[in-house]
């Protein structure tokens, strides 16, 4: 009695664990209900530029949209691309100050413009233009050399260009 019951519970584990694994289902039913769902929910959205290019997205959520504001863009799950538009060096001018050590005057310079470049990163999205490096100063302290640095520049505009 003990292993007819062990038996049939075999059987009945087997039968569980195919059905499980999609096997003795007709070939590709349960592939196509998944593929319509999930086209039905995507979308992909495309922006014609003033350039003659175009920028496009496509979401698996649904969720796609497009503006003319700023030359163009389109924006997918929260992901905005801009129309590529040139760069132009802006009007105001920024100024970022470094300061470093080293052995010499010219290593204590290198390590100030290299702080000064850090303050700098970030400050333009789409990078720097007309800087102007200027050595400040550089003078004697225990061990070596203490230099202050500065860049003079503008940010090219606007933020999204390329």
């Amino acid at each position: 009695m003990q292993i007819s019951n062990l038996m049939r519970g075999g059987a009945l584990l087997v039968v569980l664990a195919l059905t499980a694994c999609g096997i003795g289902e007709a070939p590709g039913v349960e592939d196509s209900v998944l593929e319509s769902s999930e086209a039905a929910l995507a979308c992909q959205v495309t922006q014609q530029c003033s350039n003659a290019t175009t920028v496009s997205c496509s979401s698996a959520s649904g969720v796609c949209t497009s503006g003319t504001a700023s030359g163009g863009w389109v924006e997918c799950d929260g992901v905005r691309k801009y129309c590529p538009v040139p760069c132009t060096c802006g009007s105001s001018q920024f100024i970022e100050y470094g300061f470093g050590t080293g052995f010499n005057c010219t290593a204590a310079y290198a390590s100030a413009r290299n702080d000064a470049n850090a303050r700098l990163e970030g400050r333009c999205p789409a990078g720097t233009c007309n800087e102007t490096d200027t050595r400040v100063s550089c003078s004697a302290i225990a061990g070596g050399q203490f230099a202050e640095f500065t860049i003079s520049f503008f940010c090219n505009e606007p933020a999204h260009c390329q």
